[in-house]
């Protein structure tokens, strides 16, 4: 089979490239190294680097594919920084989306596999709905991000279902692991956690540390994903992926704190501008559907998570050097104090 991922130099990306290449599938990779880099890209793979927002060359690009089957993950996740870059981030994960969505109906794709997010989710619509959620569970985003993702999920539908093509939405919860962005300080707070520790600098929590969140680890649920090209079952479905265990991220910082064998400084800052206090997800039916497995304890996956990170070494973070809004920044990007 055909199949082209984007994203793929990004960190769940470039698992699903190398998983799906060593399945034997042809795999076509397209990334635009904003959030990724060369050295994830899996060898074996036919790679093109392009911004997915350029109409006509991502037209070219399919015109040149053809692919089969189209694994979607590339965007700009960031919940938190999409307040302060809402163009950046809204434009990256819906409006690139929609270019591809076209060109994929024009070029007879068969099937989109849609890379969603727990932020569809937000509050539970102001706490009428409590977690773990359910896939029926009302879309209610509390982010820019996670209102680029649903406009993204509709739109899919619409499309697909006016022009008969199949398409199944995943979306996967707080998902970490080897080849995690080490030098981003907006997002993946394990990854944070982890290269602050490296470079024997504080760790910060936001707000209180009580908010749940349900870490899954990607060695877990990578077979889920890549049985989503194929699986005949699914066209239509949405599907929650990931962590059934969820933790105080307060309880998740001891735990880094101790399987890196470190005693440094965590500082509570002021909490950020909407941020979900709660966000987990039942995953009956990713057991049910693609046979999903919680195999991995937080704490063997921070340990695991920490043995690669320190084979890679420290990174200095990687800070934007403007944001488009720059009023209510938190504290720790505005001193980059990670």
């Amino acid at each position: 089979m055909r199949i082209l991922v984007s994203g793929c130099a990004g960190f769940m990306g470039r698992w699903v490239a190398d998983e799906l290449n060593k399945k034997g599938h042809e795999v076509y990779g397209v990334d635009d190294f904003s959030g990724g880099f060369e050295r994830n890209i899996p060898k074996g793979i036919n790679f093109t680097r392009l911004d997915l927002r350029n109409e006509d060359a991502t037209r070219t690009l399919m015109e040149h594919i053809r692919p089969d089957v189209i694994q979607h993950l590339a965007a700009h996740p960031h919940e938190g920084l999409s307040q302060f870059n809402p163009i950046d981030i809204f434009t990256t994960t819906c409006n690139a989306s929609l270019n591809l969505m076209k060109a994929e109906i024009n070029c007879d794709v068969k099937r989109f596999v849609f890379y969603s997010s727990m932020a569809r989710y937000g509050n539970g619509e102001n706490g009428k709905y409590q977690p773990p959620f359910d896939e029926t569970t009302p879309s209610s985003p509390v982010d820019v991000y996670g209102a680029a993702k649903v406009a993204a999920e509709t739109s899919l539908e619409a499309l697909a279902q006016t022009h008969g093509m199949e398409y199944v939405i995943l979306v996967p919860h707080n998902v970490a692991g080897e080849f995690q962005n080490l030098s981003d300080p907006y997002r993946n707070v394990l990854a944070i956690w982890i290269n602050s520790l490296m470079r024997n600098k504080s760790l910060y929590i936001y707000g209180d540390g009580n908010q749940e969140r349900s870490f899954s680890f990607i060695k877990d649920s990578l077979n889920c994903y890549v049985k989503c090209s194929s699986n005949e079952n699914l066209n239509g479905e949405v599907i929650n992926i990931g962590g059934g265990n969820p933790i105080k991220l307060k309880e998740a910082v001891q735990i880094t704190q101790e399987e890196f064998g470190s005693e440094q400084e965590i500082i509570y800052v002021p909490k950020r501008p909407r941020e979900v206090k709660r966000s987990f997800c039942t995953i009956k039916k990713s057991q049910e559907l693609l046979g999903y497995e919680d195999k991995t304890d937080f704490r063997t996956g921070i340990r695991e998570m920490i043995t690669w990170a320190k084979s890679v070494g420290p990174v200095e973070p990687r800070y934007l050097p403007f944001l488009e809004i720059e009023k209510n920044v938190p504290i720790t990007w505005k001193n980059q104090l990670i």
